[in-house]
């Protein structure tokens, strides 16, 4: 086959994937297609390649498996083993392609390189579905635990005129005065594929809370801090350090944007209780 070449856009890196593998390419295109550059040519900063071989134990991994030494991220789950140099920006993995879910070995390997890549540029993954108003000019954030209903809110405000960014998954970071969101192409449970691509600012943030009302009332700075803080993601234990460091930047966050318990019922008109609250 001609080699697969396709570049995907994430906050601090344009990275490529190349493989000569048809299966794996058939299956990146099918999973990621929508998050690619549109341009065939796209220059990339970052490279990952990937490799078909069957690998021996390849098995369901419920956890992403892999450690970072230094500025080498090793990938280490049962059907993927390989190594990214987060700072020479290039990697390379094997795929065991034998085992039906081998897309997500790609996936988790993607999950933990975009992480730490971008953290260098300042985002941060969130577990949070973002939408922009339907004029594009600005977003809202609605996190919380599985369950809580990030993916009906987003497709509740798509019903609305809303533009999703992502149902499950979102960068964050501050910009200046401004906080701003942006998607990665990793999504929850919905149907939606037609994603808002872009840097977004972000107007407010809700603490989704499933009710047989709407209502919105306004966090005080610490209860703000502790809820965001506990939708920020990682993929590896942090040092202590490093959980000062997503405090402070939890509390730089909700410094410069509201942050609301809203409780909500299955029903579109829960925008309007965001709104109020943003009032």
């Amino acid at each position: 086959m001609t080699t697969f070449r396709r570049v995907l856009v994430s906050p601090g890196v344009a990275l490529r994937l190349v493989t000569e593998d048809a299966t794996l390419a058939a299956k990146i295109e099918e999973r990621l297609g929508a998050h690619f550059s549109a341009d065939a040519e796209a220059e990339a900063d970052a490279e990952l390649v990937l490799d078909a071989a069957p690998i021996p134990g390849a098995k369901w991994d419920p956890e992403i498996l892999g450690r970072l030494d230094g500025n080498v991220l090793a990938i280490e789950q049962s059907g993927g083993r390989g190594s990214f140099d987060l700072a020479g920006r290039r990697g390379r993995m094997t795929v065991s392609t034998d085992v039906e879910w081998f897309h997500l070995y790609v996936e988790n390997a993607l999950r933990m390189i975009l992480v730490e890549l971008g953290e260098q540029a300042g985002m941060r993954i969130c577990h949070t579905a973002a939408i922009a108003d339907p004029d594009r000019t600005s977003a809202w954030l609605f996190h919380g635990p599985s369950g809580s209903g990030k993916t009906t809110s987003t497709e509740m405000a798509l019903a609305r005129g809303w533009r999703p960014i992502n149902d499950d998954l979102a960068f964050v970071g501050v910009d200046g005065e401004r906080v701003v969101v942006q998607g990665c192409a990793f999504h929850g449970r919905t149907a939606i594929r037609d994603f808002a691509h872009g840097r977004f600012p972000v107007d407010g943030l809700f603490r989704l809370v499933q009710s047989d009302r709407h209502h919105a009332e306004r966090l005080p700075l610490p209860d703000a801090v502790r809820e965001l803080s506990r939708a920020l993601v990682s993929w590896r234990p942090r040092s202590k350090a490093e959980q000062e460091a997503l405090l402070d930047f939890s509390l730089e966050v909700c410094r410069r944007v509201p942050s609301f318990r809203l409780e909500f019922r299955k029903d579109p008109t829960f925008l309007e209780a965001a709104r109020n609250g943003l009032r």
